[in-house]
């Protein structure tokens, strides 16, 4: 089977030796298979430790499970679309969405999508490589905020907000939460 658009994998008839599916349960990024409906049919531990689900959880359930409800339209119409044409609209573009802990938090993930296809081009499915992005995304945003109160010659408050990120136990949170604190009493 075809595991991208463009490439096609090296089939393991090919290469007996090699441990694909060592290699997909081991690879630290999530790998995420759904069927053309969207039912996960493939997670590996990558999958259960970025969004907190385990394989048993997972498996044989919609993709729903890991997409907050706000962005479930677009992606079912997107998912759809990607399985009718047999090829992804971003081809191998990482992207940066969001997605469900199971706890409940809010994750910011780099994901990569491919449609999966049998032999004959029938379509299989739809695969996903995703890593969590949340810690980076929130510091841009700090960073980003920083660069505003700068520009907008608030030394001190910058000064104080650096002060209390780089003290704080959970430095890239707090850091958000005063940075939106900080504008939002600027903006009043």
């Amino acid at each position: 089977c075809e595991l991208t658009e463009s490439r096609p994998m090296t089939e393991p008839t090919a290469h007996p030796e090699v441990p694909w599916r060592r290699i997909l349960a081991d690879v630290p990024d999530a790998l995420i298979h759904a069927d053309v409906e969207g039912v996960i049919r493939a997670w590996n531990a990558g999958a259960e430790a970025l969004f907190g689900f385990s394989a048993a959880e997972a498996l044989g359930v919609s993709l729903d499970l890991i997409i907050p409800e706000r962005l479930r339209e677009p992606h079912w119409v997107a998912y759809r679309r990607a399985m009718a044409r047999g090829a992804t609209r971003g081809g191998a573009e990482v992207r940066t969405t969001r997605g469900t802990h199971k706890d409940g938090r809010k994750l910011y993930v780099d994901m990569s999508f491919g449609v999966v296809k049998h032999d004959d081009g029938r379509v299989l499915g739809s695969v996903a490589m995703a890593r969590d992005a949340t810690e980076r995304y929130l510091a841009e945003g700090i960073d980003q905020t920083a660069a505003y109160l700068r520009e907008h010659d608030a030394t001190q408050m910058w000064s104080d907000l650096r002060q209390q990120v780089e003290h704080h136990p959970m430095r890239t949170l707090a850091g958000a939460l005063i940075a939106g604190y900080l504008i939002g009493r600027i903006f009043r």
